[in-house]
């Protein structure tokens, strides 16, 4: 989709979609984590980022120990259900996601509780309210996403406090203060909105270089963060890097696709959106998202005409296709504008 629109998520890709997903990575410090956990981490993330859920289930379930003291198991069935629902537009997961994030916040508060590892269960608890903010920012919660991503926030904020060496906490808490600065730019002079966005990316950047756990969710916000600060050959060096890790996923064309749409290099988006159209033709049914990647070739087709460039969008077909499907409903209130624009053609 459109950043502008993704990162309506940004309190979602702001606070959340950044946590996603985790890789693996060279710390500073003795390492917090077991080896054998941190390579079972890995293999479920390169699962869920070429979007073989089926796979990274079976993963989660058989790689990742139960453990009350370190919840990742139950993070990563989050994770899981809200990566589907984020790729399908679907509500389809809600229940399990919740269930998940209920047991991430009890056996956080039980680490808190029984004096833990306490930075740890700080880092836990932010992932979870970030996961509800992200939650509600999509239902149209809006006061509900702010409370949730403010309480995300300080959860890493705390843990941070404990541990500053803690790398994958900087990359909660840097996204927390990139996008919450990058929302309130318009009244971010005054003391109670202070502009934090470099010490965001200063944190962004930290976790890329030094988490345990984090490296490539780091890489994945710092796309989106570039992107919205202009720094587009950088988003495309980022996008290109982790799109040849992980072929199979979506998440990096898109990022390719914008930057290169926001740089004016609108025949190379073309083809970016064009091979994200084809996919999702591959696999029928995200409605949503096949609306914004037509809007999104329309628009690379009006640029091009006005530079009187090679145009390989069939716009014809690309309407006929949207007018002879089956769109729910509720996609078409979601995206009526966008909807509208289409069928002009």
């Amino acid at each position: 989709m459109r950043w502008r629109n993704r990162i309506c998520c940004s309190l979602i890709i702001g606070l959340t979609i950044c946590l996603l997903f985790n890789s693996v990575g060279q710390s500073a410090r003795p390492a917090r984590f077991d080896q054998n956990l941190i390579t079972d981490i890995g293999r479920v993330n390169d699962a869920i980022y070429n979007e073989q859920f089926g796979r990274a289930e079976k993963l989660i379930d058989s790689l990742i120990p139960q453990s009350d003291s370190l919840p990742f198991r139950h993070l990563y069935k989050a994770i899981l259900a809200q990566t589907k629902m984020m790729t399908a537009e679907s509500d389809s997961y809600e229940a399990e996601l919740f269930l998940a994030l209920d047991s991430v916040e009890h056996y956080s508060q039980q680490i808190l509780s029984s004096g833990g590892d306490s930075a740890c269960a700080y880092y836990f608890l932010g992932q979870a309210f970030a996961f509800r903010s992200l939650y509600n920012g999509r239902a149209g919660h809006l006061w509900s996403a702010i409370k949730t991503g403010r309480k995300a926030g300080e959860a890493f904020t705390d843990g941070y406090k404990i541990d500053t060496t803690f790398y994958d906490i900087s990359l909660g808490l840097g996204s927390y203060w990139y996008w919450k600065s990058a929302k309130t730019k318009l009244i971010n002079w005054t003391p109670l909105f202070k502009n934090e966005k470099q010490k965001g990316i200063s944190h962004l950047r930290r976790a890329a270089n030094y988490s345990e756990l984090s490296q490539d969710a780091a890489r994945s916000a710092l796309i989106w963060v570039y992107i919205n600060e202009g720094r587009y050959k950088d988003a495309i060096e980022m996008a290109s890097s982790l799109f040849q890790m992980y072929p199979k996923g979506l998440t990096f064309l898109w990022g390719l696709a914008q930057a290169h749409y926001e740089m004016g290099s609108y025949k190379t988006a073309e083809f970016y959106y064009l091979k994200i159209w084809n996919r999702l033709l591959d696999d029928p049914g995200n409605y949503y998202n096949i609306i914004e990647v037509a809007w999104n070739l329309l628009n690379c087709r009006d640029e091009l005409v006005k530079i009187k460039g090679n145009i390989d969008v069939q716009v014809e077909e690309i309407s006929q296709f949207i007018r002879e499907s089956d769109i729910p409903k509720q996609v078409k209130k979601r995206q009526k504008e966008k909807l509208k624009e289409i069928l002009k053609n």
